[in-house]
């Protein structure tokens, strides 16, 4: 449960008012979504649209960590946060949406919708390329046939790749996935959890 209060005869006491950024972050990534989706431009990279991505990334991870305080013993509050013991992590989902079930779960007894924890695993990923940017991630990629091996007038063979042929496909740089429309997406993502909480909240009351 959340810290009120620590108390020692041998140390200082400390008494604990919180203060939740949980809407703060969440009103945050309304305002560049609003901004991103006037003033996107194909193919140009937006400021706008990556703070409303981070800041909807870091409303679900401040709601996540506020709640989990308020639900969660002491005891299990450091499994929970590392998913370890009985929270650890199966498969192959981030971290933020497997969280966002236990929490669901400890404190309604519900499970959250796929499409929900979809949504989430897709922000979490926007939110890690831009935050751990690596070149090679974030790259067009231009795909082509398996390497060819041809034989040579000695005998030997030798593997070449012909880069004039037609590509099997082109995958998308990542600047062109962090769009006006993703920046919103990401707010309604993070917006729909609070209220998903909040409606169980209330059919709770």
């Amino acid at each position: 449960m959340v810290t009120i209060f620590e108390g020692s005869i041998d140390d200082d006491c400390v008494r604990y008012e919180h203060h939740s950024l949980v809407l703060f972050y969440l009103d945050q990534a309304e305002r560049y979504s609003d901004i991103a989706m006037q003033n996107h431009a194909e193919g140009r990279l937006q400021s706008d649209s990556i703070m409303a991505i981070v800041f909807a990334a870091m409303c679900i991870e401040s709601f996540i960590n506020e709640t989990a305080e308020d639900i969660f013993s002491k005891d299990d509050l450091n499994d929970f946060s590392f998913l370890k013991g009985k929270y650890k992590k199966r498969g192959k989902s981030s971290s933020l949406p497997k969280k966002l079930a236990l929490i669901f779960q400890e404190a309604f007894r519900v499970g959250l919708p796929q499409a929900t924890l979809d949504s989430v695993e897709e922000l979490v990923s926007l939110r890690n390329n831009l935050v751990h940017y690596k070149l090679s991630d974030t790259a067009t990629k231009i795909v082509y046939p398996p390497l060819a091996q041809i034989e040579t007038s000695d005998g030997s063979k030798m593997t070449t790749v012909d880069f004039m042929q037609q590509p099997k496909c082109i995958i998308a740089p990542f600047i062109q996935t962090v769009t006006g429309e993703a920046a919103k997406k990401s707010f309604n993502t993070a917006s729909s959890i609070l209220d998903l909480w909040n409606a169980h909240v209330r059919d709770r009351s």
